[in-house]
This record gives structure tokens, sequence and C-alpha cells, in this order.
């Protein structure tokens, strides 16, 4: 089938696919994040399949963080469990200069697929600039020395 230019839609940085839907991909900082959420996890293999497949079929940023709609294939590997409780959901602690409060990121399910990315600051607006971030596990929240 040939395609004419009616049948794609341009977008920055994804994978234009026919009929206008696009897909982004992951961008560096999502992809370091889901990284150190899923090391260790039970379900680390299934979950490394679904990362190395995933799109983003949806990111909105806000002022206090960003959330990113994630689309596996129903032909990825699925969790043990269909949907996750918020105690085992995959979480880490997100530093940053600008965010002195630091961020949590947390990693949602659905049908035993990612599903959500969502990324939120504790108490300042969410930095532009994501290569600063550290990622680091979520036990290890800083304390303070007064």
């Amino acid at each position: 089938m040939k395609a004419t230019g009616a049948e794609f839609a341009v977008v920055y940085r994804c994978c234009v696919l026919p009929l206008g839907i696009a897909k982004m991909e992951l961008s560096e900082f999502e992809h370091r994040v889901i990284d150190a959420m899923i090391s260790g996890d039970p379900d680390e293999g299934v979950l490394r399949n679904q990362l190395c497949l995933a799109t983003v079929t949806e990111r909105n940023y806000t002022d206090v963080g960003v959330f990113a709609k994630l689309n596996a294939p129903v032909s990825a590997m699925r969790t043990k469990m269909t949907n996750r409780l918020i105690q085992t959901t995959p979480m880490v602690y997100l530093t940053h200069p600008k965010l002195p409060q630091g961020a949590q990121a947390m990693l949602l399910f659905h049908n035993a697929l990612m599903s959500t990315l969502e990324c939120l600051a504790f108490d300042e607006d969410w930095p532009e600039d994501e290569s600063k971030f550290t990622v680091e596990p979520y036990g290890s929240l800083p304390t303070s020395d007064a």
C-alpha cells in the first residue's frame, strides 16, 4: 500500500504510523526512571520486555510534573499480577538541583502491562531540564541534618 501525505502525521520524535496515529518514543529521562524502577522487581524480565516495546501515546506536563501514558503491545509479555496495588507499585525518588524537596516517580499498570508513568515534584515547579535528575530507590529519601 502506497501512503499519501494525508495518511500520516508529522510529530517530533515519533514513529509515524498509517492513519495519522503517532506513537512517541520514551524520553531518555523516562527510560532511565523506568529502568531504575523495575531493577530487582520480581517481574523484572517481563517488565524489561515491555520497556523495550513500549511507546508513549500521550505526554502531559503540568506545573508539578509529567504524566506519560504508555502503550506496550498486546504481544508483550505480561506480569503475574493483572493490576498492582499501590504497595507493590514500583517507585523511585528523584533529585534535581531546582527541587530542594525532590520528586517521586510511580509506574502504574493495567491488564498486566505498563500503563502510566507519573512523576511529581513534592513542593516546587517541575524543572525544564530533565537531564539533571538523579534517580534513587524510594527508600532512600534524604534526611535532614537538623
